[in-house]
């Protein structure tokens, strides 16, 4: 089992007219998967309010091609003037191997699923 890696690429998932919700990849490091979203063009008091921020699902394929749902442990994030940077971490599912893993968000109103591969287990390339 590889300790660290990435998975997947940035990617606009979201956009209309006044916003775009932008997701990094999937970074995991030792047991914890941490997934990070930049949500831009929404005004940062509108996000305030309960049930405005997005919603983030994590769920990661084990070897034989089972997928094993995440835990949340945490979330949080801040604004700036333009931009709102969100972030959730899950609990890895077990020691075995994540070949995948598959990213739900939900925020007002739209519901995205991107499904994002390892493509580095070498936090520091060279």
């Amino acid at each position: 089992m590889a300790d660290t890696g990435a998975y997947g690429e940035a990617d606009l998932l979201i956009a209309d007219d006044e916003m775009r919700v932008w997701i990094c990849p999937v970074i995991a490091l030792g047991e914890t998967l941490l997934v990070s979203l930049m949500v831009e063009g929404a005004d940062p008091l509108s996000l305030t309010a309960p049930g405005a921020r997005p919603t983030v699902a994590l769920a990661a394929r084990l070897p034989g091609e089972r997928w094993t749902e995440c835990r949340s442990t945490a979330n949080g994030g801040g604004t700036a003037d333009t931009a709102m940077i969100r972030y959730a971490t899950f609990q890895r599912p077990s020691r075995e191997s994540i070949t995948q893993v598959r990213v739900d968000v939900r925020f007002q109103g739209a519901s995205v699923t991107r499904t994002m591969t390892l493509h580095s287990s070498d936090p520091h390339p060279r």
